[in-house]
């Protein structure tokens, strides 16, 4: 997933970091931005969305989300290594 892919659902991605997404809306709400988390190889697998009308919010949320997750990966891999 990079830049300027479309997902099924007529979303841009904007950014996508460790199964986090933030991307561009296109469901014609005024939600125009969005966060997702997704399981890295079906881009139809978005879940958990959080809907922003700002980017500003939005990128707040994505990078929230991302250290969030990796805090939780971290804690999954504790003694694995």
């Amino acid at each position: 997933m990079k830049t300027g892919d479309e997902l099924p659902n007529g979303a841009i991605v904007l950014l996508e970091r460790s199964g986090v997404i933030l991307a561009i809306n296109n469901c014609g709400n005024d939600d125009e931005y969005v966060t997702w988390e997704w399981d890295g190889k079906n881009p139809a697998s978005t879940s958990w969305g959080h809907y922003h009308r700002s980017l500003e919010a939005a990128a707040y949320d994505f990078e929230s989300r991302f250290v969030r997750k990796e805090k939780r990966n971290a804690k999954t891999n504790v003694g694995n290594g």
